[in-house]
């Protein structure tokens, strides 16, 4: 298999937090995944001489372990690689990171395959910067309150998740059970990030989002969430989002890092994305 061969899991999380992935591939959420749907994993190591270049696993050939009852997407697969390590991928996958282009002889990525993923933008301009601190100033100025989301136990994150997102949706899109989330919650817990807004001593506007970090950038992913939507004309999911990726940008400045800051898979019928995102294709592979 051009330099891979098997590995397992000790050796597909040391080369993982020594080269870094995305979200989806961390070890404790592949592990966490696969544990609850009782799938066996294959993993891989690519060796250059004696030195690890890179890791991949799979289930039946495959990379990708989302279902749709827990909050975690494989919208940016992105395995532990060494940068200038070219080789051949031995999984199948149909959203492979950007940050692969070149790294594998089977990928293709071109601007009209179907699949793209929005990364926040490194830097905001000045204009959306003063419009978003005066929201956020008329939220506080009402009594908001932002507390950190790792701050509350699984079960309290949970219920607010499971109440906020039922308030903006309405029953119109799938949401994660309260059962599901504490168990994901109490399994990822070290990965927890971000913030949850208060009114009125109540809730009222939380993201999933979960982050993980190796010695050159720190890799964020904003599943979905919900708000109040009494609170409409706050404006609340921007002022989340704003704290978000602003809080991300500054951890991302203490530590010397890049932010890698996912929204996910980008659809026409989420612009808003383009507000705030670069919207870059992702790859494929085709044998």
């Amino acid at each position: 298999m051009a330099g891979w061969q098997r590995g397992d899991a000790a050796s597909y999380a040391r080369i993982y937090h020594q080269l870094g992935g995305s979200l989806c591939c961390h070890p404790d959420v592949v592990q966490f995944l696969s544990r609850e749907q009782n799938l066996t994993l294959n993993y891989f190591v690519l060796k250059d001489g004696d030195d690890d270049a890179g890791a991949c696993f799979s289930v039946n050939g495959k990379c990708s372990l989302q279902h749709r009852q827990y909050p975690v997407v494989f919208d940016d697969v992105l395995f532990p690689l060494r940068a200038n390590k070219r080789s051949y991928l031995p999984v199948t996958n149909k959203r492979l990171s950007p940050q692969h282009k070149g790294a594998f002889v089977n990928t293709i990525y071109s601007g009209r395959l179907k699949h793209k993923v929005a990364y926040i933008k490194e830097t905001i301009s000045k204009t959306s910067e003063k419009k978003r601190r005066k929201e956020f100033e008329k939220f506080c100025a009402m009594g908001g309150v932002v507390r950190d989301a790792s701050s509350f136990s699984s079960e309290d994150l949970a219920t607010m998740y499971v109440e906020l997102f039922t308030l903006r949706w309405q029953g119109k899109i799938y949401r994660f059970t309260h059962e599901d989330l504490v168990r994901t919650f109490d399994a990822l817990r070290p990965l927890i990030f971000g913030s949850v807004l208060f009114l009125d001593n109540r809730p009222c506007a939380f993201d999933i989002i979960f982050m993980c970090s190796n010695p050159t950038w720190i890799y964020f992913d904003d599943i979905n969430g919900g708000y109040d939507p009494q609170y409409t004309t706050l404006n609340l999911g921007s002022i989340l989002l704003w704290l978000n990726t602003s809080n991300a940008r500054a951890l991302c400045a203490r530590e010397n890092k890049t932010m890698r800051f996912s929204l996910g898979i980008y659809k026409d019928f989420w612009s808003y994305k383009k507000q705030w995102c670069d919207i870059i294709p992702l790859g494929r592979t085709f044998f």
